[in-house]
């Protein structure tokens, strides 16, 4: 793998990241921790707790599905492999619909792709 392909994975996970951390900041029952480097996994993910992070609330499941609108909002699509582990939440029978929830983050991030795009330089 070429170094520009690492920037470009690393671009794309910063970017998905950021989705997730910018609608966890604007929900009341949600508290993001930050965005950090899990060694055991080896990859990024954003800490959140509150209320709404243990029973799978509907805000758990829009900041779920931040990551991948904020990839939309940025490239037009997301990565199903970065996005993997959101996406088997989606699976449980009690889930709100996937694409809806996509839909309803996209429309709350719309006013914050220029903070993704900052995210992603500085991360």
């Amino acid at each position: 793998m070429t170094s520009i392909d690492t920037l470009r994975i690393k671009d794309n996970l910063f970017v998905h990241e950021s989705g997730h951390a910018i609608i966890g900041m604007l929900k009341d029952d949600l508290r993001v921790e930050g965005i950090a480097y899990c060694t055991k996994d080896q990859k990024y993910i954003t800490v959140v707790n509150g209320p709404g992070s243990d029973n799978l609330s509907k805000n758990f499941y829009l900041f779920l599905a931040g990551g991948m609108a904020a990839e939309l909002l940025i490239y037009n699509d997301y990565n199903r492999d970065t996005a993997k582990k959101d996406l088997e939440f989606f699976e449980n029978p009690s889930a709100p619909p996937l694409q809806q929830t996509i839909d309803e983050a996209k429309s709350v991030l719309a006013d914050y792709t220029q903070q993704i795009r900052y995210f992603k330089t500085v991360l």
